[in-house]
């Protein structure tokens, strides 16, 4: 997902698909080395489209790809991550 971009001003990673903006909000800890990931948002226009699973799996490639760690706090990330458990390897 190419598109993805990290909004730093705002906190929050942002993915445009159909007209609909999903985002995922953080928190940067441990001087930039772990993120909070704190909600997931999709409109609802853009819901039941798989757009907030690709979202969260490319957020978390993105982390990974820069060598952070997070601690999943929303509960949508959560449960993507008890439904893909290789992702537990990058959690504090």
């Amino acid at each position: 997902m190419k598109d993805i971009r990290d909004n730093k001003e705002l906190s929050r990673f942002e993915w445009c698909k159909d007209d609909c903006l999903a985002t995922i909000s953080y928190n940067v800890t441990t001087g930039g080395k772990v993120l909070e990931l704190t909600h997931a948002f999709v409109p609802p226009p853009g819901r039941g489209k798989g757009i907030g699973h690709a979202l969260v799996k490319e957020v978390l490639h993105e982390i990974k790809r820069t060598d952070r760690k997070i601690v999943p706090i929303c509960p949508f990330i959560v449960q993507y991550i008890r439904e893909n458990p290789e992702w537990k390897k990058i959690c504090v």
